[in-house]
């Protein structure tokens, strides 16, 4: 499973590999594909940017309207908890920008969505049954008892986290969920790390739904033991990765996505406080590295394009920002 030789050239190659055989994986059972939104589409009142594919599926746990199998979505994702991160001067482990895979299904389904989660990771993925884990609270009797008559009798690790890593919040008055993890193993360890949950949504008594969601760039990541997300980013096809150069890389893909969708840095709203902020982190290193300003909007271009498909004012915008004060 593990590529001890990866390379950021790879990181197409494995992209495509999670999310074709995801979107095949759930075609096959039914699921309705339902389409993404721009990052920047304020959808979600309770983030600033959309952060998972739940963001975009939150309005059927209202109306309580899902289809018999479920939703599967491929949506882009931006969180900003890098940004304190960077401020404090830690270690970045995760993506700011990220793509994520997740479905939303009727409760009622819960055991068969389950079973078709492993038929994904290790029939579509090849991921040996022997290198996932299923991390789960003793407490969640219904999320433990998928497993007990599974025939494959994945390794359960059972109550090895505190409670609140297997609560859930959803940004809605009285939704919460209840989530086990799937982890892979790392090298050919006995430690494994986390690649995304299968959440139980609730309100009050009621089930509402099932949601799975995984973070493709983590999944990269995990499955070739890297040290982090962001050197399984699409953005390393383009600037290559080193330690040192990670609040560089993981601003620069969150700056392209943001200006492409229209975004601006401004004091006089949030978002544009928050992109001006990863703005910033970018003219530090590049003043302090004496990192050409133009190769790095030229990386922006290349990135752009690679994403969308098209190129629009991004580098043009960029080199604008990177040079004022």
């Amino acid at each position: 499973m593990k590529d001890r030789e990866f390379k950021s050239h790879k990181v197409e190659e494995f992209t495509e590999k999670i999310i074709s055989n995801f979107k095949v994986c759930f075609r096959n059972f039914g699921y309705i594909e339902h389409s993404d939104i721009p990052i920047n589409s304020k959808a979600d009142t309770s983030v600033y940017f959309i952060g998972s594919t739940i963001s975009v599926l939150k309005p059927y746990l209202i109306t309580e309207e899902i289809p018999d199998k479920g939703y599967f979505l491929v949506q882009r994702c931006i969180r900003t908890q890098n940004l304190k991160i960077m401020l404090n001067g830690g270690k970045l482990n995760w993506s700011s920008y990220f793509r994520s895979i997740g479905t939303l299904s009727p409760y009622s389904r819960l055991n068969e969505v389950g079973m078709e989660i492993w038929e994904y990771l290790t029939e579509y993925l090849k991921i040996p049954s022997s290198d996932i884990r299923i991390r789960v609270s003793s407490k969640d009797e219904d999320l433990l008892g998928i497993w007990k008559s599974h025939r494959f009798k994945p390794c359960l690790e059972i109550d090895s986290k505190e409670q609140l890593y297997y609560k859930h919040k959803y940004g809605m008055e009285h939704i919460r969920g209840r989530n086990l993890n799937f982890a892979l193993r790392k090298d050919d360890t006995d430690s494994f790390e986390d690649i995304g949950n299968l959440i139980v949504i609730e309100k009050g008594n009621d089930k509402l739904a099932v949601e799975l969601a995984f973070g493709v760039s983590t999944m990269i990541a995990r499955m070739n033991s890297l040290d982090n997300a962001i050197q399984s980013s699409t953005i390393c096809k383009f600037s290559d990765y080193t330690e040192e150069k990670s609040y560089l890389l993981d601003s620069l893909a969150v700056a392209v996505h943001l200006i492409h969708e229209g975004l601006r840095p401004t004091a006089s709203n949030t978002r544009g406080r928050l992109l001006r902020s990863y703005i910033r982190n970018m003219q530090s290193y590049c003043n302090r590295f004496q990192y050409s300003v133009e190769r790095l909007c030229e990386e922006a271009k290349q990135y752009e394009l690679d994403e969308y498909g098209k190129n629009t004012d991004v580098e043009e915008k960029l080199m604008q920002y990177m040079r004022s004060k």
